[in-house]
């Protein structure tokens, strides 16, 4: 029977898997596939929450993250982005309390999901390129996409604290006044969820020897491959 310090050092290590995704809750074999394939520490749970757009859908498991479970780490994983099956622990030896793996957005030009943060003329946050890396280096970033990103319980009880809704969407609406003071940047709910973070002193990374895949789907024509 485990002692107590090892019952605490399993809940201290334990990952909860966050999972959203539209109402059917459909996924591709391949991402099933690696879901089962991903190695994880003992004692998780998956939080899965379907239906909602995407900030609330995310302040949802942030929510339950915190009341369901002594869970140590949170772990964002969406229903289209296929990681190999050594990622979350790779992302968890990195001891960084905020860190994402890569993957890359599903249209042209397909550039990385992260960014660095760049002011327009207008002082809007815009997301700009990152810096040269080499493959394999964990590497900070100012805007992290939320699809395959780690995060300390710490990390996820500061915001909270901080911010009644952590994820917000503000790229079609800002600027519009926030609780938890100042204004909505016009950025989507996971770069905005990103700067604040940031903010609050839990510097965000970006792990590029954690590769992902980012699936779309496409439909065959006369003229070959289309995006569906």
């Amino acid at each position: 029977m485990p002692g107590a310090w090892e019952i605490l050092q399993i809940r201290a290590n334990s990952v909860a898997i966050g999972q959203i995704s539209l109402s059917d809750a459909r996924v591709t074999k391949n991402w099933a596939k690696a879901l089962i394939n991903l190695q994880r520490p003992q004692g998780g749970a998956i939080l899965d929450t379907r239906g909602l757009p995407y900030a609330p859908a995310r302040n949802n498991v942030l929510k339950r993250f915190l009341e369901e479970g002594p869970w140590g780490w949170l772990f964002f994983l969406d229903d289209d982005v296929i990681l190999p099956p050594d990622a979350l622990m790779k992302l968890l030896a990195s001891g960084r309390d905020y860190i994402a793996g890569m993957y890359y957005q599903r249209f042209a030009p397909f550039a990385p999901a992260h960014g660095v943060a760049q002011h327009n003329a207008e002082g809007k946050v815009q997301k700009g390129p990152l810096p040269p890396y080499t493959p394999g280096e964990i590497i900070p970033a100012d805007l992290i996409a939320t699809g395959a990103t780690l995060m300390s319980r710490r990390c996820v009880e500061a915001m909270a604290k901080r911010y009644p809704r952590p994820f917000e969407w503000g790229f079609d609406i800002a600027p519009v006044p926030t609780e938890g003071g100042g204004f909505l940047e016009a950025i989507s709910e996971d770069y905005l969820f990103s700067t604040r973070a940031n903010a609050l002193g839990f510097r965000s990374y970006i792990h590029t020897g954690v590769q992902g895949r980012h699936e779309f789907r496409a439909v065959a024509t006369m003229q070959g491959a289309e995006m569906a």
